[in-house]
């Protein structure tokens, strides 16, 4: 497992995890901004990044026994989980599973799972749609439909040779990860979580209404609202980073 570190003396942990598809270094400018105040932890989960491609083991549990692992092998007792949409499950199922361990969540587009399975082939097509090689950030941008900005993120995580770049997963893999988010809305889990939470939503989401609604229904629970897409927190970073920081209680 690949685990990188913002160390920031002995102050409050923030592990920072990544949506499907993704990478650690994607929170780079989110670890920047936080840097000045707590000790930032990010780390390519299972079947992504630097992290195994293949792992025999992709279940919810898994996901959550990682972020486990990483505080222990840290030697970090309780941390605050902010995860962006697949990320943001595995925050919430690890909550649940692993209350002591955690002191606030902060679920960034994210909901409790339960996804049609036709939803699902269809964001498993996309990513299997990808040329492999994509030849530069441009053909990149056209692929995600969205700005270079974003783009350049996600380009910087592929593994580079002199013909272009390649995703650092397998498609089937991603498949059997949001399966395990998909077979059901985890709304037992989401009654388990006992911490502060904050929703953060794009107002152009990708989470169900009144998956976001019964979730910020909850006491304790605080929704925030940026204005951008599924990838908010790399679409609009200095909302996003505002937002964070207050959800965390923290000064620019």
């Amino acid at each position: 497992m690949h685990v990188a570190t913002v160390d920031h003396l002995d102050g409050p942990v923030v592990v920072l995890l990544h949506g499907l598809g993704g990478w650690h270094g994607e929170w780079a400018r989110t670890a920047a901004a936080l840097a000045p105040h707590v000790r930032v932890v990010a780390f390519d989960q299972r079947g992504h990044g630097l992290s195994s491609t293949r792992p025999s083991d992709l279940s919810r549990a898994a996901h959550a026994d990682d972020v486990v692992a990483v505080l222990d092998a840290l030697g970090v007792p309780a941390a605050t989980l902010v995860g962006q949409s697949a990320g943001g499950h595995t925050a919430l199922v690890t909550a649940a599973a692993h209350p002591e361990r955690v002191d606030r969540l902060v679920l960034v587009e994210a909901g409790v799972g339960g996804d049609s399975s036709s939803n699902q082939q269809a964001t498993i097509d996309w990513f299997r749609s990808w040329p492999s090689p994509v030849s530069d950030v441009d053909e990149l941008t056209s692929v995600l439909g969205t700005t270079t900005q974003v783009a350049e993120v996600w380009w910087d995580g592929l593994a580079h040779a002199p013909d272009g770049g390649r995703p650092r997963w397998d498609a089937d893999v991603l498949a059997q990860v949001l399966a395990g988010i998909g077979e059901r809305e985890h709304w037992d889990e989401w009654d388990a979580v006992a911490c502060p939470t904050t929703l953060v939503r794009a107002t152009r989401s990708a989470i169900p209404d009144a998956q976001i609604t019964r979730m910020a229904g909850r006491p304790g629970v605080d929704l925030a609202e940026v204005d951008a897409g599924h990838d908010l927190h790399l679409e609009q970073p200095e909302a996003w980073h505002d937002v964070l920081l207050a959800a965390l209680s923290l000064h620019a």
